[in-house]
């Protein structure tokens, strides 16, 4: 039986990057790096010497340098997982409205208004 008659028809979404087991072997140690930085210890040393934080993790000079530039999208694209990412975005300066907003190529004022108007009347905060 063919997917689409189960599943129906497969469906490009515009702007997502698949999270492929590729991607995750490839960003394992930038995953790790990331996800680390949820301890209050970790971000201290990571703001303290963001070089040497990366090296202890033996991130790649191509890894380090996406974390140099902020680049989510390049992040993403490299593997760098969603959860691992919103662990490392107080250190990286951004709020969650904010990252949410680059990932829709809005700004954050604007983020904040598609939400309340999606809500159709229901509470939204942050």
């Amino acid at each position: 039986m063919a997917q689409d008659a189960v599943l129906g028809p497969t469906v490009a979404l515009r702007g997502r990057i698949p999270f492929t087991s590729e991607r995750s072997a490839r960003a394992y140690r930038l995953n790790q790096c990331l996800a680390s930085l949820r301890e209050e210890k970790s971000r201290q040393a990571f703001l303290a010497d963001a070089e040497a934080f990366m090296a202890s993790f033996g991130l790649t000079e191509h890894e380090c340098a996406l974390m140099r530039q902020r680049d989510f999208t390049a992040l993403q694209e490299y593997g760098a997982c969603l959860l691992s990412l919103g662990s490392a975005l107080d250190v990286m300066g951004l709020t969650l409205v904010e990252f949410g907003a680059l990932a829709r190529g809005q700004t954050a004022a604007d983020f904040v208004a598609h939400k309340r108007a999606q809500s159709k009347g229901q509470a939204w905060q942050f």
